[in-house]
């Protein structure tokens, strides 16, 4: 049986001015409405940091091959970051020397960090080293916090929609987010120690180029140690000018989270696997935890199996946006070429009417 309310006209009103109430407190505390949250995955990952400079040679012999090398090794499993912290380097931020500092690097470049920690400068076991480390805290369904969304970019601005989730109680912490503007494919100088390699203009990666919060390297408080509980969610949506020097087409971005516990700030968690939209579009997008790859990391020549229902296709980017061919198999499966290059790429597709885009790492 349904039972009907009649309200009166006062009623109604008041009504419909707790509404409008209701609707400006989300609007101003940037909570995020659940039926209108984007997914965020539970991924813990971890974020690495170079201190380099164009005119540093020892950055181009030892420090940018050190990246790449650990690129290929451990895949998503980490956030890569490449910290232009001198005023002289052709790819100097400012940010980058704050964050550089917050990452407790040590003097001069080139100079590594993990999660915060200090990694001193170059050795012949970095890369394993770094790889080991780099697995033990790398956790694909157990991060207690973490950000994910969605941006575009105009002539003139980013826009971004970054959803923050807990899925479990913090640890008695206040918790913080920040978001870098990072840029991938710049064509700069870059003086080179190697004899077998000459200075000169290379392809850059990872250049961190801004910081779209305030608060330094640690950004807006995402929660007290109070709200820090399971289910807690928050929302982070504005618009940040885009500088004219950078390439809008190479633009993405990175949240890092950090705990402060009311004396020092450590880092928890990184993603730089955020969205972007490059025009407004009436697809859905399917959850990111609803389509799996694997094997992830493959090696070129391998079969990709692609576990998600409905597929209708599927396509294969590189770091640059332009795609490459794929032969689509039966079952859900394509076949990486053989002749692909190693480092991170991009799965494109449609399922059941939804697209998805996933990082894959080819070794």
């Amino acid at each position: 049986m349904i039972f009907f309310t009649m309200l009166s006209v006062d009623e109604i009103i008041n009504t419909q001015i707790m509404k409008k109430i209701v609707i400006l407190v989300i609007a101003l505390t940037g909570i995020s409405v659940f039926s209108n949250a984007q997914t965020v995955n539970r991924d813990l990952q971890s974020l690495y940091g170079i201190a380099e400079a164009t005119w540093c040679g020892h950055c181009g012999r030892n420090g940018i091959p050190t990246t790449k090398s650990l690129e290929n090794s451990v895949g998503n499993k980490a956030v890569f970051m490449s910290l232009h912290q001198n005023s002289s380097s052709d790819l100097h931020s400012a940010d980058a020397a704050i964050l550089t500092q917050a990452l407790n690097h040590a003097g001069g470049q080139p100079s590594w960090s993990l999660n915060g920690v200090s990694e001193g400068y170059y050795s012949t076991s970095l890369v394993q080293d770094l790889t080991d480390k780099i697995n033990t805290y790398y956790d694909q369904n157990n991060a207690l916090v973490n950000a994910n969304g969605s941006f575009s970019v105009t002539n003139s601005d980013i826009q971004y929609n970054i959803d923050v989730e807990f899925f479990d109680n913090g640890n008695n912490q206040d918790y913080y987010l920040q978001l870098y503007v990072m840029e991938n494919d710049i064509t700069a100088y870059q003086a080179n120690y190697d004899p077998n390699i000459p200075n000169g203009n290379i392809q850059h990666h990872h250049i961190l180029r801004k910081a779209m919060l305030p608060n330094g390297a640690y950004g807006n408080l995402i929660a007290t140690a109070a709200t820090a509980t399971q289910g807690y969610t928050k929302n982070f949506t504005a618009t940040f000018p885009l500088d004219p020097t950078w390439d809008k087409n190479n633009i993405y971005l990175a949240a890092v989270i950090w705990q402060y516990d009311g004396t020092n700030y450590t880092y928890y968690n990184a993603n730089d696997d955020i969205k972007f939209n490059s025009a407004p579009t009436a697809v859905k997008d399917v959850s990111k935890n609803d389509v799996v790859l694997y094997p992830n990391p493959i090696k070129a020549g391998e079969q990709l199996k692609i576990d998600v229902a409905q597929i209708q296709s599927v396509s294969l980017y590189n770091m640059q946006g332009i795609k490459i061919g794929l032969d689509v198999l039966q079952n859900n499966t394509v076949e990486i070429p053989a002749t692909l290059a190693s480092g991170l790429y991009f799965i494109k597709g449609e399922a059941a009417g939804k697209t998805f885009t996933k990082k894959i790492s080819v070794q």
